[in-house]
């Protein structure tokens, strides 16, 4: 029995050693190599796609009004 470790190209975790950690693992696996073997060899035949982020979300100059209001509305629908 083996793992998978899963990462993709976006992600820069680091542990505290240094080297990379995975987003997922999936443990258990039979044939953990037969598998990777298979992921590999898909995402090397794939084309890379370029995806445009979302624009960055500036908040408000009165942010702390909003907020203030939020909690607001929560307390009073917990009261209710």
């Amino acid at each position: 029995m083996g793992k998978l470790s899963i990462q993709t190209a976006g992600f820069s975790g680091t542990s505290s050693s240094g080297g990379r950690v995975a987003e997922a693992v999936i443990f258990g696996v039979k044939n953990s190599e037969e598998i990777k073997d298979i992921i590999i060899r898909f995402v090397r035949g794939m084309r890379p796609e370029a995806i445009e982020a979302e624009a960055e979300v500036k908040p408000s100059k009165d942010i702390n009004q909003q907020i203030l209001a939020e909690l607001r509305k929560i307390r009073k629908a917990i009261k209710k």
